[in-house]
C-alpha cells in the first residue's frame, strides 16, 4: 500500500463530488450527538463498528512488523481489519481517500492533510505515519460504494451498499463476529462515563447490542 498527498485543485477535481454522494454529515461526531439517523448519503446503507481509526488500521495491515506478534504483541488488535480491506479488492475499489480538514460538511478555503491511499501499491512507508494521530477523519473509495467515519476515541463507523457489506461480513466470518471484535476493543477506551457512553450511543443507533460494561 502506498500513499500521495493531495492538493485542493486535484481533491476538488476528483473527490469533491463524490463526498456529497457518500456523506450527509461530516463528523461522527454529529452522528452519536445530535438527532441524525445516519451520517451516509444513502439511507439504506447499512452501517458498522470497528476498533480503531481507519489510518492507523490500514497502517498496521499493511506494515509488515504490526502483522508479526512477537515484534508487536497486540497484532490481534487490528484482526478486524484485513477484511476491510480483502473487501475492497472484491469490488475493484483499490484507490481511497482519507480527509482530514473538513469543517461541519463545508470545505475550509485552504484544505488540509488529504491523503489518497493504493491498497494493491507497493508498501511505502514515507507518508504511512502521517496522520496516525489524526482525529475527526473521513474516507471513501474511488467507487462512492462505502464510506468510513473516524474518531478519536479510536473507532471508526464503516457505511456500505448491500453488496459491499455483505462481503464485509462474509470475509469476517458473519455480523456477530465483527460485533464481537468490536464489544472486546471497546472496554479498553472507557476512559471516562463519556466514553462509555458514546459507545452505547453508537451501538443503539446502528442496531446493536450495547458492549457490557463490567
Amino acid at each position: 500500500m502506498n500513499s500521495r498527498k493531495i492538493g485542493e485543485a486535484e481533491f476538488r477535481r476528483d473527490w469533491q463530488l463524490l463526498h456529497g454522494q457518500v456523506f450527509r454529515h461530516a463528523f461522527l461526531i454529529d452522528f452519536f450527538w445530535l438527532d441524525i439517523e445516519t451520517p451516509f448519503a444513502d439511507a439504506g446503507w447499512e452501517m458498522a463498528l470497528m476498533p480503531h481509526q481507519l489510518l492507523h488500521a490500514a497502517y498496521a495491515t499493511f506494515h509488515e512488523k504490526h502483522r508479526n506478534p512477537d515484534y508487536y504483541p497486540l497484532s490481534s488488535d487490528y484482526d478486524a481489519w484485513p477484511p476491510f480491506f480483502r473487501t475492497l479488492r472484491d469490488i475493484d475499489d483499490l484507490v481511497f481517500i482519507v480527509m482530514q480538514s473538513w469543517e461541519g460538511g463545508e470545505f475550509p478555503s485552504v484544505l488540509g492533510d488529504e491523503y489518497v491511499y493504493n491498497v494493491d501499491g507497493e508498501y511505502d512507508g514515507r507518508n504511512a505515519g502521517i496522520g496516525l494521530s489524526c482525529t475527526f477523519s473521513a474516507a471513501f473509495g474511488q467507487s462512492g460504494r462505502w464510506g468510513a467515519l473516524c474518531d478519536d476515541l479510536e473507532m471508526t463507523l464503516i457505511g456500505g451498499d448491500a453488496e459491499f457489506m455483505g462481503l464485509l461480513k462474509k470475509h469476517s466470518g458473519g455480523l456477530p463476529k465483527i460485533q464481537e471484535r468490536y464489544s472486546a476493543f471497546a472496554p479498553d477506551l472507557w476512559w471516562s462515563n463519556r466514553e462509555v457512553e458514546v459507545y452505547k450511543i453508537l451501538c443503539r443507533k446502528i442496531g446493536w447490542p450495547e458492549p457490557k460494561v463490567d
